[in-house]
C-alpha cells in the first residue's frame, strides 16, 4: 500500500500470531483457503498507511482469474468502510495465465506479470485422491514483528552466517516463511556465495518436467498436514543447505535432517522440539 512515495508492506497468512486481526478473506481454489491479515501496531505502521492508503498493490505468484486478489480488496475495504473502487487496485504475478473469457483485467487499474501464457487440460487418466481443504487457520504462530505485522523500513539479517566465496549455498525458508530467507541468500550473494533461495510448501506437485525430485515429510511448523520439498535430491550439488526455522526446530527424528550439508538456521526464542 502507497501514499505520497510512502509504502508499507505486509503480508496475509494462514497462521494467527496472537495480534488484532483486521480482516479476513478466502483463496477459494486452494487447498488452505483461509487467510488473515493482521492489524499493524503503530510501531509496525507509524505513518497509519494501512487506514489511509489510496492505493493497493497486491502481489501473487500467478492468476488465473484474478479473483483471489479482489476478493482481497474488497475485504480490506470493507474492513475500512470505503467502496472497492475508490481504492487504485494494482496486481502484480510472477505468471499471468489470463484467458479473455476469464480475465477480470478491467477492475484493475494496472496488471504487471513476468511471464504470460496459457494451458489447457487433456484428460489421460486419474489422478491420486486430492489432499483435503484445509477452510480454518493453521496453527498459531509465534507474534513477532515482520511481515506479518507489516514493514515500512527495511528489516535487519538475524543471523551472522560465515561464508566462503563461490560456495553453492541453498537457502530454505519454513512453509510462508520466506522474507528473511530472501533477504539472507541476497546477502550471501553480495559476498560472493552463489546462491538459491526456495521454502518447502503443502502445495503438491507431480514429478516430472521441471521438478526432477520431490520430498514428502510432516510439516516442520508443528501442524498436521504434509509438506514438500523440490529438487532437493541426495546428491544435490550446493556445499552448505540452510534451513531457516521461524519458530519451532525440527526433531532430531524428522526427516528433513536426511538432506547432506543440512544446517539449521533458528532465530531467538525458537522452540526445540
Amino acid at each position: 500500500m502507497q501514499r505520497g512515495g510512502q509504502g508499507f508492506y505486509i503480508e496475509s497468512t494462514r497462521r494467527p500470531t496472537g495480534g488484532g486481526i483486521a480482516f479476513e478473506f478466502v483463496e477459494s481454489h486452494s487447498h488452505a483457503m483461509a487467510h488473515l491479515v493482521h492489524l499493524p501496531s503503530p510501531e509496525d505502521d507509524p505513518e497509519n498507511l494501512f487506514t489511509t492508503a489510496r492505493r493497493v498493490v497486491v502481489v501473487d505468484d500467478e492468476a488465473t482469474t484474478g479473483r483471489t486478489a479482489l476478493g482481497l480488496v474488497a475485504s480490506y475495504a470493507g474492513w475500512r468502510g470505503i467502496a472497492p473502487d475508490s481504492l487504485q487496485r494494482e496486481l502484480a504475478v510472477l505468471a499471468r495465465w489470463m484467458t479473455d473469457a476469464q480475465s477480470t483485467e478491467s477492475e484493475f487499474a494496472a496488471f504487471h506479470s513476468l511471464v504470460e501464457g496459457g494451458f489447457e487440460f487433456v484428460e489421460t487418466g486419474a489422478f491420486g485422491q486430492a489432499p483435503p481443504a484445509v477452510p480454518h487457520p493453521d496453527r498459531a504462530g509465534l507474534a513477532r514483528r515482520g511481515t506479518r505485522h507489516g514493514l515500512s523500513h527495511p528489516q535487519h539479517l538475524p543471523w551472522q552466517v560465515q561464508v566462503n566465496p563461490g560456495h553453492r549455498i541453498l537457502v530454505i525458508g519454513t512453509g510462508e516463511y520466506g522474507y528473511q530467507p530472501l533477504l539472507l541468500a541476497a546477502d550471501l550473494e553480495a559476498r560472493g556465495v552463489i546462491a538459491w533461495v526456495q521454502a518447502t510448501t503443502r502445495s503438491p506437485v507431480l514429478p516430472g518436467g521441471a521438478i526432477g525430485h520431490v520430498r514428502s515429510f510432516p510439516a516442520l511448523t508443528g501442524e498436521s498436514h504434509t509438506e514438500f520439498l523440490y529438487n532437493v535430491p541426495e546428491d544435490h550439488g550446493y556445499d552448505r543447505v540452510l534451513l531457516c526455522c521461524e519458530d519451532v526446530l525440527p526433531p532430531p527424528w524428522h526427516p528433513i535432517h536426511h538432506i547432506s550439508r543440512l544446517e539449521v538456521l533458528p532465530l531467538p526464542g525458537t522452540l526445540n522440539p
